[in-house]
């Protein structure tokens, strides 16, 4: 049996005591560094998460807006209605829509007098000649002083005397004559009637 030596038992208790140290010293750390236990690193279920909702458009003032053009727009379509069904027909108006009307069919004398008078009656509407109630050549002499008629003068001295032969003379109207006196008509009328009258 090996004999027991007390310096190898104060070696043993010295290394052991260097152990015990060590063993101190290293166990905070690994603490710190240890892995959390399952236990504690499950969370628990986190409440329900509102996602903002994003606010409806407002489309209010879009439809005033279309509302208001809706109605002005019926307004004005009213007014011009209005307007028209109140405001008595022009000079013009009047000569195109009886050159438009006048018949054909009716007998020379008769076609001239009522195209002529037509005619007639609108100068005297439109510029406050006295036209219905004068020979031909009298209209024409007191048209020459009217800066306004003047540069048509021509024009209604041929229409004029072509409707005092069919109204004088006896002279036959052709349906095509017949035609051209309307046409030329026609003509006086909408050249004439956008001019300011004016007396020199």
């Amino acid at each position: 049996m090996a004999a027991f030596h007390p310096q190898s038992a104060s070696q043993l208790i010295t290394q052991l005591r260097v152990i015990c140290c060590a063993l101190l010293v290293a166990l905070p750390s690994l603490a710190q560094t240890a892995p959390a236990a399952p236990e504690e690193d499950i969370r628990g279920p986190r409440g329900l998460i509102e996602i903002p909702s994003t606010p409806a458009a407002d489309y209010r003032a879009w439809w005033i807006a279309a509302g208001v053009l809706v109605f002005l727009a019926i307004a004005y379509f009213v007014w011009k209605w209005w307007k028209k069904a109140h405001t008595p027909p022009t000079a013009e108006a009047i000569a195109l829509q009886a050159l438009k009307n006048v018949p054909f069919d009716r007998p020379d004398e008769t076609f001239a007098n009522e195209v002529s008078a037509i005619l007639r009656t609108y100068i005297q509407s439109r510029y406050s000649i006295a036209a219905t109630q004068r020979s031909t050549e009298e209209f024409l002499a007191e048209i020459t002083t009217d800066s306004t008629l003047g540069p048509h003068q021509s024009k209604l001295r041929d229409f004029l005397r072509s409707c005092d032969r069919a109204k004088f003379a006896n002279c036959p109207l052709l349906s095509e004559t017949r035609k051209d006196l309307v046409d030329h008509a026609t003509t006086f009328v909408v050249e004439t009637s956008q001019l300011t009258p004016t007396t020199a």
